[in-house]
């Protein structure tokens, strides 16, 4: 099952967040040789609004964390709102959906 979770970005500053994942028993998920994806879109219907940069972090001390990362230029010009993403995790043809939600895009005052 897809894990949900919400997550709030400062349109025009940039965003990252560590993910640590784990199999369905809660242990460590191994993800050597794995390619990860993230799209952002206002409905899944619509066209892709942007994408978001996803990158294994791969370490002896943590070999199952990836980081989110969106950069401020990313976001400087998207209008703010709420959007729906997902990250898709793929080991040649198998395709497994890990994350998903609603993102919201918020106004800075200071740009």
């Amino acid at each position: 099952m897809t894990t949900r979770a919400n997550i709030y970005v400062d349109q025009g500053t940039d965003f990252g967040i560590v993910l640590d994942l784990l199999n369905n028993e809660g242990e460590d998920f191994n993800i050597s040789n794995q390619q990860f994806k993230c799209e952002v879109r206002k409905v899944f219907s619509s066209t892709i609004a942007f994408e978001a940069s996803v990158n294994a972090i791969e370490n002896d001390n943590d070999p199952n964390n990836i980081e989110l990362l969106i950069s401020a230029n990313t976001t400087a010009d998207i209008e703010p709102g709420k959007y729906q993403y997902d990250i898709i995790m793929r080991a040649g043809t198998q395709r497994s959906k890990i994350l998903e939600g609603l993102m919201f895009i918020l106004p800075t005052v200071t740009r």
